[in-house]
């Protein structure tokens, strides 16, 4: 039996993603669609962590919730981060894949803070 979605839990949820992706950031006007992108896979992430928290025998329900979690939160990861670095998401782990030598990208938050530490 699926579970339905708490509306009231998922909307705090996604006002309080949006408010992290402004403190870090991220434009305004893409703050609902990165919040989305957070949260659009939560229920496959209970299911995956379902399969590690009674990793047990293998079953066709936990491969599925293995499969499921990768091709469903993957993308909608790798949009939520081009939209808060305003960049591609690279994949770090290719044989060809060569670091910037400037892997950080400074924001308002990062500035905010070291002005704090002063």
């Amino acid at each position: 039996m699926r579970k339905k979605r708490t509306a009231g839990k998922y909307e705090r949820r996604h006002r309080l993603l949006q408010k992290i992706f402004i403190s870090y950031g991220g434009k305004e006007k893409d703050a609902w669609d990165f919040a989305f992108h957070m949260l659009d896979w939560d229920e496959d992430l209970e299911r995956l962590y379902g399969v590690y928290s009674n990793p047990g025998r293998l079953t066709n329900k936990k491969g599925d919730a293995v499969f499921r979690f990768l091709i469903h939160a993957t993308y909608h990861l790798m949009e939520a981060y081009r939209l808060l670095r305003g960049e591609e998401c690279v994949n770090i782990f290719a044989p060809n894949y060569k670091q910037p030598t400037s892997s950080r990208k400074v924001t308002g938050r990062t500035r905010r803070l070291a002005k704090a530490k002063k």
